[in-house]
């Protein structure tokens, strides 16, 4: 399995990356005001608007210092009627690595990370690598008021 390693805060992640859709620098993001935190704002991408998230927050309740390093990854979600675009905000994308099942093991008891975006962890050249769960990162709920 090929993974997308990408760094927020002080920690890295991984999706798979058949979720990937491109990687943009980080540019305008037009805010959205009295939206939740988590949400970053607005972008135009190829004529459409997305919603941008911030995983800092969701993760830690962090919010990223902007740096030139920052990119904005667009992912493509699909549940079984429709296909959905989102952005999220990374500091910076680490690298594409290739995976084997050898290499994903369950979550320690005591991680220090929210369980509920984070399914497994990816050992890769002795480091930890958080595998995200974005299905529940982003459910049906949330991704139907990106339509509003």
């Amino acid at each position: 399995m090929q993974v997308a390693v990408f760094r927020v805060n002080t920690r890295e992640f991984g999706i798979p990356i058949e979720y990937m859709q491109t990687i943009l620098k980080a540019g305008a993001v037009f805010s959205v005001p009295m939206s939740s935190p988590e949400k970053l704002g607005l972008i135009n991408f190829q004529g459409e608007i997305l919603t941008v998230f911030h995983p800092g927050i969701l993760f830690d309740n962090k919010k990223l210092e902007p740096n030139v390093e920052n990119v904005i990854l667009i992912l493509k979600l699909n549940n079984d009627l429709e296909n959905w675009n989102i952005g999220i905000f990374v500091d910076r994308i680490v690298d594409i690595i290739t995976i084997n099942n050898e290499q994903i093991f369950d979550l320690p008891e005591d991680v220090p990370i929210n369980k509920d975006f984070v399914q497994k962890t990816i050992r890769y050249l002795d480091k930890n690598i958080w595998l995200l769960n974005l299905d529940k990162m982003f459910t049906l709920d949330e991704l139907e008021l990106l339509d509003v």
